[in-house]
């Protein structure tokens, strides 16, 4: 088992999905800084539950089509299939 699991946080928009990368973001950056000053003003390592806040998200995408699956020539992050 992870230290480091949180709850999977759904999102039904784009809007709202960006949203929470960039507050998850925000935190990590935030996180991972202070730390960093921390260590290099008073030596102390951050601990487990300080590594598991300046971490990368889970990013999950669901893509439901509708109708005929389009065509495309794009190779990088092509969705072939739904699921």
């Amino acid at each position: 088992m992870s230290l480091c699991s949180d709850d999977f946080v759904v999102a039904t928009t784009a809007e709202e999905a960006v949203d929470r990368l960039a507050a998850l973001h925000q935190q990590a950056t935030s996180a991972l800084s202070q730390a960093l000053k921390r260590y290099l003003k008073e030596r102390v390592k951050p601990d487990a539950a300080q590594h598991c806040l300046f971490r990368y998200p889970e990013l999950r995408l669901t893509y439901l089509c509708q109708g005929e699956v389009p065509t495309t020539v794009r190779a990088y992050a092509k969705v072939q299939v739904p699921g």
